[in-house]
């Protein structure tokens, strides 16, 4: 199942990622135009602070799956380094155990959000560019970060059960 799930989730994590550095592009574009505008010609970009806030959101949960996938989120290994390799597994499992929770319930809570924007027509200050598309994206991306954490979790598991140290 985890194969599975790697053979076909990980691609479209890796192209939602792409994506992420795309808007990581255009917002370095956006903040260095409105900069030149602001201080150069005092004709700074209507809406500027707004895209880039939803933008940098954007940036955040289409890449949070990717860099789990690469294992790149900071770790503190202070206890796990002291730990014997199967009571680390135990702890590695039991963190990814509650990773996922946190990651569903986030998931859970940002579909919640979208739809209270939706019903109440939430638009931005300056713009009036309605705001749940962007927090369905970002639900998009959490569930991405979710599926991710199942798979390790499943492989943590397995380990211990296994008792592959």
């Amino acid at each position: 199942m985890v194969n599975l799930i790697e053979r076909f989730i990980f691609p479209i994590i890796r192209l939602i990622n792409k994506a992420g550095l795309g808007i990581l592009f255009v917002m370095m574009l956006l903040t260095v135009a409105d900069v030149i505008g602001r201080y150069f010609f005092n004709f700074p970009i209507a809406g500027a602070f707004e895209l880039t806030e939803v933008m940098l959101s954007l940036l955040v949960f289409f890449s949070i799956a990717y860099t789990q996938i690469h294992k790149g989120h900071i770790s503190i290994d202070i206890i796990s380094s002291r730990l014997s390799p199967m009571k680390k597994a135990i702890m590695d499992t039991v963190m990814y155990f509650l990773c996922l929770l946190l990651a569903i319930l986030l998931t859970w809570q940002l579909g919640v959000h979208a739809k209270r924007l939706w019903l109440g027509g939430n638009v931005s200050g300056v713009l009036e560019i309605p705001y749940y598309p962007f927090v369905i994206l970002l639900t998009f991306g959490s569930a991405l970060f979710s599926v991710v954490l199942i798979v390790d979790f499943l492989r943590s598991l397995a380990k211990v059960l296994r008792h592959e140290f």
